[in-house]
């Protein structure tokens, strides 16, 4: 088998194996909607005392769900944007999950700025759209 071939028909096992995924992630997705429903019941039945910490976690569930979601379309899309959109969404859920402190606070405010910098300054919408990345210099 030719080395182009072989290279074209790996490519296609991969985008077709990207959208297999996509698929479990996807329904993945779906199941963990069911619990939202069953934490919104838990915020309203909870010791109001106890609410924050039910409430957090809520939210934590969601932003899960959101990072899934912008993986999903990650695997089809295949731009940069989309990496650039899961990277926002999982340092954002991160800083209001995870944070155990000012420095945690602080790391996260760095990377969202450095995200929306790449994002300013070095977006381009496709990598097959940067002519730096194509050696476009009329050789």
């Amino acid at each position: 088998m030719k080395p182009e071939k072989l290279k074209s028909m790996l490519m296609k096992i991969t985008v077709y194996l990207e959208l297999v995924l996509a698929m479990f992630i996807t329904a993945a997705i779906v199941i963990g909607m069911i619990d939202l429903v069953k934490y919104i019941i838990l915020i309203f039945t909870t010791n109001p005392i106890d609410t924050y910490d039910v409430f957090q976690k809520f939210l934590g569930h969601v932003l899960l769900l959101v990072v899934g979601v912008e993986l999903v379309a990650m695997l089809i899309m295949h731009t940069p944007g989309s990496v650039i959109e899961v990277l926002l969404y999982a340092v954002a859920r991160n800083m209001l999950i995870g944070s155990k402190g000012n420095f945690d606070f602080i790391l996260g405010i760095a990377s969202i700025a450095g995200i929306f910098a790449i994002r300013k300054f070095l977006f381009a919408d496709r990598i097959s759209d940067n002519k730096a990345l194509n050696n476009d210099n009329g050789d």
